[in-house]
């Protein structure tokens, strides 16, 4: 990678991409990221709880370092940061939101998504949830009127109404005037 980040160096071009916080472990690499154009990379974090990490086995993650220092180091290299985060874990409460916002807030990231889960047909996570008999539209996908963003499934700790709503609040909150006003300051730097 840093190999190719060199050669765009040369070519005076801006990008993105999509990576891992493992990034953050290379400065050499944060490094030629920037210098070849790198402005931002989409990190999906999907859940700060651990038990929810080790539900979709990406439990790897938290075992890089404190999440926040790896996320300065990326924005110290001047890399803007689009986090993805997903709800509707097992483990999710109405404080993971809280928990989740907070973080993103305190980070100050380029942008942040907060999306619930979709159970996608083929996948382990839609036969499990088939199997504890909690697909409330098992052809959602096929069905008339279907509009993608609604909860298909019946989370663990809330209702799917629930689900959809602190989705919502954690969206609204993070682009609420404050933060567009960070977003304005964050553009006026790149």
């Amino acid at each position: 990678a840093i190999s190719l980040f060199k050669e765009l160096s040369k070519y005076n071009i801006t990008w993105a991409g999509q990576g891992t916080l493992t990034m953050a472990k290379n400065p050499e690499l944060l490094k030629w990221m920037k210098k070849s154009g790198c402005i931002m990379m989409l990190i999906g974090f999907e859940s700060l709880e651990l038990a929810n990490l080790k539900q979709i086995q990406k439990e790897w993650s938290s075992k890089l370092g404190d999440t926040n220092e790896l996320v300065k180091k990326i924005h110290d290299a001047g890399i803007g940061i689009y986090a993805t985060f997903i709800f509707g874990f097992d483990h999710d409460t109405k404080a993971t939101f809280e928990k989740t916002l907070a973080f993103a807030l305190e980070n100050k990231f380029f942008y942040a998504a907060f999306n619930h889960l979709l159970p996608f047909p083929g996948t382990p996570h839609y036969q499990q949830l088939v199997a504890q008999n909690r697909i409330i539209k098992p052809l959602w996908w096929l069905e008339d009127g279907y509009k993608y963003g609604e909860v298909v499934f019946e989370p663990a700790q809330m209702s799917p109404d629930e689900l959809s709503q602190n989705c919502f609040e954690a969206r609204k909150n993070f682009f609420s005037f404050s933060s567009g006003f960070q977003f304005f300051l964050y553009i006026r730097t790149m």
